[in-house]
């Protein structure tokens, strides 16, 4: 967009097939990159237990009730 306006560019037929392979290519790269990160998630299983680990934000929800339990006001 430029200006608010919609703006198109045409693309040659020698270079629309070349940019149409491009484009499937990494349509497949990215579809197995998703892949790889389901796999690769922050879930483990050892010993029939599963763990998973909560960082940052997806933490804070279940953090929040408890806040203010400390038992020693000066141990934080």
């Amino acid at each position: 967009m430029e200006n608010g306006k919609r703006r198109e560019i045409y693309v040659p037929e020698a270079e629309a097939s070349a940019l149409s392979e491009g484009i499937e290519e990494r349509w497949k790269l990215e579809k197995e990159l998703r892949q790889l990160n389901r796999k690769n998630s922050r879930r483990s299983e050892s010993d029939g237990f599963l763990c998973m680990v909560l960082t940052g934000k997806a933490l804070k929800p279940f953090a929040e009730p408890v806040k203010g339990f400390c038992l020693d006001s000066g141990a934080l």
